[in-house]
């Protein structure tokens, strides 16, 4: 091969790995948990940030958005749907497709001591079930300054509640699904809203078991069992 060929390969082996290697070098890494659950339950998964090679980060901020996708084996459909759960609250009605910010109240929250509810928002996407967006951040508005967080182990990003929705019987249920971030959609940024690189870790995996129906037999038992405690007592009564 020319000189000059094998010089341009080179340069480009060499750009292509530094390239790789900035990358990867101070990135967050977002890791979604995974479940299974039974048909008509709620239920949810954690999603969790990180650094990808421990280096220390500084995070003030995310707006973030996640899809759920249906990946069940061809042949065996879904029995129903799975979809990002509602948190309504009576006393805002407004709220029914937000969910709720249980995880600022948790210790393991990426800002915990350092947010508050109306920095917080989830809301699923309507008329989609399957789509949430979602972001918090360390805004003190007496201040109008953010404060930076510094992330390299696992923490709490996100608590995402989800239901599983079904017209058939529950013995019947079934279904795989993927709840993924959408990188395209997404940002964190510091104090100075500088965006910050990440990438995609752990892919949340959702299963739906099947949950036996009560056969009659079962049912009849039951129903005997709680009328004999009333006959017994009458028949005492009769008796005395």
């Amino acid at each position: 091969m020319h000189k000059l060929s094998l010089t341009i390969c080179s340069f480009i082996a060499l750009f292509t790995w530094s390239a790789g290697s900035s990358r990867s070098h101070g990135d967050f890494v977002v890791d979604i948990s995974s479940v299974t659950m039974g048909p008509r339950g709620t239920s949810f998964v954690d999603v969790v940030v990180r650094s990808f090679d421990g280096t220390p980060l500084n995070l003030a901020g995310f707006d973030v958005r996640f899809t759920i996708q249906d990946v069940s084996p061809v042949g065996q459909p879904a029995s129903g749907e799975l979809f990002f759960h509602d948190s309504f609250s009576a006393s805002a009605p407004t709220d029914a497709l937000r969910q709720s910010n249980s995880e600022q109240g948790l210790p393991g929250y990426v800002f915990a001591g350092r947010s508050s509810p109306d920095n917080f928002y989830a809301n699923r996407l309507n008329p989609s079930i399957g789509s949430l967006a979602g972001g918090d951040s360390t805004f003190n508005p007496s201040t109008g300054n953010y404060t930076n967080v510094t992330v390299t182990s696992p923490l709490l990003l996100a608590r995402l509640e989800i239901g599983q929705r079904q017209s058939i019987d529950t013995e019947l249920a079934r279904g795989t699904y993927e709840i993924r971030l959408d990188a395209g959609a997404s940002r964190f940024y510091n104090a100075d809203d500088v965006t910050q690189l990440f990438r995609i870790g752990q892919v949340g995996q959702v299963g739906i078991v099947a949950v036996p129906e009560p056969s009659m037999w079962s049912m009849l038992i039951v129903v005997t069992l709680a009328r004999l405690p009333g006959r017994r007592l009458r028949l005492k009564s009769l008796g005395h």
